[in-house]
């Protein structure tokens, strides 16, 4: 005997799947719309941390060219330098890789020097010298707007005039 398989007719649907699939697809939707926010969010951090890591490098470029001029040990006061361009980025003012460094130094005045050198001609006449201290800084700059401030420490051995 075969055995007639009826359908039903389809005006006795309900159409519960079509319900159940608009709620899974209404999900879908603000799960990725969420997700495309936080990637947005995550992108802005990394460029902040990028803009800020050039700001340190262009200030620390700024501090060795502080401690390699010779005018930063001037002992009657305060040397300083403009804003400069780092390593030609500044060609085109509109560059987006413009980086720009000032930088300084402040006398801070004397004091007696460490015991640290090896001379025995120093050492021997140690109270004939005096160090001069230096606080050198630098500010790097990115088109941004990021700054970063760096501080360094230096200071200069001198004789005392008419000690010895």
């Amino acid at each position: 005997m075969i055995k007639q398989t009826r359908f039903r007719a389809p005006h006795h649907q309900s159409g519960a799947v079509l319900v159940v699939a608009m709620i899974f697809l209404i999900i879908m939707t603000l799960l990725a719309v969420s997700g495309m926010g936080t990637t947005s969010l995550e992108e802005r951090m990394a460029s902040n941390a990028q803009e800020t890591t050039k700001a340190f490098q262009a200030a620390e470029t700024g501090l060795s060219q502080a401690l390699a001029n010779t005018g930063s040990y001037d002992l009657t006061g305060t040397f300083s330098v403009g804003v400069t361009g780092v390593a030609d980025t500044c060609d085109d003012p509109n560059s987006p890789y413009c980086i720009e460094t000032d930088y300084g130094t402040d006398y801070l005045g004397t004091s007696p020097p460490l015991l640290v050198f090896n001379d025995p001609e120093l050492l021997n006449s140690i109270s004939c010298y005096e160090t001069a201290n230096f606080n050198l800084r630098s500010t790097g700059h990115t088109t941004s707007g990021v700054s970063v401030e760096v501080n360094g420490g230096a200071w200069q051995l001198k004789k005392i005039p008419g000690k010895c």
